[in-house]
C-alpha cells in the first residue's frame, strides 16, 4: 500500500509539475541583426504572452551554439531557429517544428544566401576571393558561414587559400566590416542591407558578388518534446494569427516577420544536398 501511495504521490506531482510548466514559456532568439533582432523577439514574446494568457520570458543569445546548448540543457521551451541549428539541435534533442517565419523583407517564408563586396572591387567571381579577407557571420550560421563556404570550396577557394578568416558574430557586423574596408568580402543573407537601419543608409558601398541559386528555407518556431500538445496547438493557432494580428493592429507591426506558415519538413532537402554529409 504504501508503495501504491508513494507511486500515486509522484503520478500527481508530475502532472502538476507538468500543468506549472505550461503556464510559463522560456522562449530563446538568436541576434543575428543584433538590435533588430532583440526589437522583433520582444514584440512577438509580448504578442504571444497576451495572445497565450501566459508567461513568456525571452533569451537572447549571440551566438547559436549558445541556444543549441540551453535548449538541450532543458533552460529553452522554445525558439526560433535557423535551418542549420534547427537541423543540428534534432540530432541532440528532439525539437517539433510548429511553424515558419515569412520575412517581412520578402514576403517569402525563404531567403538566399549572399557573398557581398565593395561596390568598386575588382572582383567578378568567387574564385577571385582566393587570397582576400573573408568576413563570416558564425560557425553554425547557415547563410553566414556553411551556405558560402561550401560555394567557395566548389569555385575552388577552400578556407585555408583566404588570407583571413573572422567570425564576427551577427550579420550585421559582418557587412559593416566589409563597409568599412577592415574585409574583403562579407557572407550573409539576402536584403540585409537594404532593411536593416544601420546599414541601409550605406547600401551603395557593396554588390553582391555572389547568390546562392536555391531558396534557404525560413527560420522555424519550434518547442522541445516536453512542451504539452495543447500547448503547441495553441502556439501554432497564435503564430497562424500573427499576421492579421499585425494588419488589424492588435500586434505591434514586427520588423522582422510579417507572420507565420505551417512548415514542409521536405523544404530542407535542398540544403542537406547542398551541403553535403558532414554538415
Amino acid at each position: 500500500m504504501s508503495r501504491y501511495l508513494c507511486s500515486l504521490f509522484l503520478t500527481l506531482l508530475l502532472g502538476l509539475s507538468t500543468s506549472l510548466a505550461a503556464d510559463k514559456l522560456r522562449m530563446g532568439c538568436v541576434t543575428f541583426a543584433k538590435e533588430q533582432t532583440r526589437q522583433a523577439f520582444s514584440q512577438m514574446r509580448d504578442y504571444l504572452a497576451r495572445d497565450l494568457a501566459m508567461e513568456v520570458t525571452l533569451s537572447c543569445h549571440t551566438s547559436y551554439a549558445g541556444i543549441i546548448r540551453d535548449l538541450v540543457d532543458d533552460k529553452l521551451d522554445a525558439a526560433m531557429l535557423s535551418p542549420l541549428v534547427l537541423l543540428k539541435t534534432q540530432s541532440a534533442r528532439r525539437m517539433r517544428p510548429v511553424a515558419y517565419g515569412i520575412f517581412r523583407s520578402s514576403g517569402y517564408f525563404s531567403y538566399k544566401s549572399v557573398i557581398l563586396v565593395a561596390q568598386n572591387a575588382p572582383f567578378v567571381s568567387l574564385a577571385d576571393l582566393k587570397g582576400k579577407r573573408v568576413a563570416f557571420v558564425d560557425p553554425n550560421s547557415t547563410s553566414g558561414y556553411h551556405i558560402p563556404r561550401r560555394a567557395l570550396q566548389r569555385a575552388g577557394v577552400k578556407l585555408g587559400d583566404l588570407k583571413k578568416v573572422e567570425f564576427l558574430g551577427n550579420h550585421v557586423d559582418a557587412v559593416k566590416a566589409l563597409m568599412e574596408g577592415r574585409t574583403d568580402a562579407a557572407a550573409t543573407f539576402e536584403d540585409l542591407v537594404e532593411r536593416n537601419a544601420t546599414l541601409t543608409k550605406h547600401r551603395k558601398k557593396v554588390r553582391r558578388l555572389w547568390t546562392s541559386n536555391f531558396v534557404i528555407p525560413a527560420d522555424c518556431f519550434a518547442t522541445t518534446t516536453q512542451v504539452p500538445l495543447r500547448v503547441r496547438k495553441k502556439l501554432r493557432s497564435s503564430l497562424l494569427a500573427y499576421f492579421a494580428a499585425q494588419r488589424d493592429g492588435s500586434a505591434e507591426k514586427n520588423s522582422l516577420y510579417e507572420g507565420f506558415v505551417p512548415g514542409d519538413p521536405t523544404l530542407y532537402d535542398e540544403l542537406k544536398k547542398f551541403l553535403g554529409p558532414g554538415m
